[in-house]
């Protein structure tokens, strides 16, 4: 697997071999027999050139995850013997910063003294590679094949507004209603203004229009509170708001929508023994999370 991933990265058996430091004809070999394992062609040769081919695609984004991960594990054993010190760098949205890491940070911290934490809370996608992160904390689905994502929570969506708004505007009966309301489109999740909320006859998304358009979800709630229009926000978010009336839930059977909250790092990159015991505090407070956010 390695070799392959290497290959397709230099994409080319003589580049690869060099930086492995194997004959070219021993690469060859290995992708021809992982080729022979799995059934299918991975590369198409050419006399001028290699390229990934669709089923090469797929099994070199899985086995890119495979490898991370075992390279992890190799790692395990003696990082657990080191005392987390240093210092590291994380990045979160502002309302997941506010309303589960910070309530988080004071145990860890405590824990461990010699830690020097530089945490930056945005509302935006962190490039967190090009930027220099060793972590990030994420809600949504994840669809970036570049780094390692460990699920904290599963995250599920809800359609909310206020009381106020319906007294004024009426309730929408249907899906196809929403294109006749003001929604409040928060532009961080890769949905945006393409709402997962479908009718039961088909699986289409809905495209929905609005006055606001901003990259904050503690915004978009923020506004649905006071009445401006409708909102699709995480479910965690606004739980206790549906819970005490202030937000009203619809349509909550029609939103089809499977993501979580998740710690995710840059692949290939092994871990120090302080990220990965902040992640591993992370996890071990999953029963916290479950009966914070529900």
């Amino acid at each position: 697997m390695s070799i392959f991933s290497e290959v397709a990265k230099q994409q080319g058996f003589a580049a690869a071999a060099r930086e492995l430091d194997l004959s070219t004809s021993a690469v060859s070999r290995y992708v021809i027999d992982l080729e022979d394992w799995m059934g299918v062609q991975l590369f198409q040769r050419t006399t001028r050139k290699l390229s990934v081919t669709e089923a090469g695609k797929t099994y070199l984004d899985r086995c890119q995850r495979v490898i991370a991960e075992v390279n992890d594990i190799q790692h395990a054993a003696s990082d657990r013997q080191i005392e987390p010190s240093g210092s590291f760098r994380i990045t979160a949205p502002v309302f997941i910063a506010k309303d589960f890491v910070q309530a988080l940070l004071p145990a860890f911290l405590n824990r461990f003294p010699n830690v020097q934490l530089e945490f930056v809370v945005v509302d935006r996608y962190v490039d967190i590679v090009a930027e220099g992160f060793d972590l990030a904390i994420r809600a949504g689905e994840m669809r970036d094949s570049t780094l390692v994502a460990r699920k904290l929570i599963d995250v599920g969506l809800k359609l909310v507004a206020s009381p106020a708004y319906f007294d004024q505007h009426g309730k929408p009966k249907t899906i196809a209603d929403l294109k006749n309301h003001n929604c409040l489109i928060d532009t961080g999740p890769a949905y945006a203004n393409r709402w997962p909320v479908v009718a039961k006859k088909t699986a289409k998304s809905i495209t929905v229009q609005g006055n606001v358009r901003v990259n904050s979800g503690e915004i978009v709630r923020s506004l649905a509170l006071a009445g401006v229009g409708i909102a699709l926000l995480p479910a965690f978010f606004v739980n206790e708001d549906v819970h005490n009336g202030r937000l009203i839930s619809f349509f909550d059977a029609n939103v089809r929508f499977s993501g979580g909250l998740f710690a995710v790092y840059p692949q290939h990159r092994h871990l120090s023994p302080t990220v990965r015991t902040f992640v591993d505090h992370l996890v071990g407070h999953i029963d916290q999370l479950l009966a914070v956010y529900g």
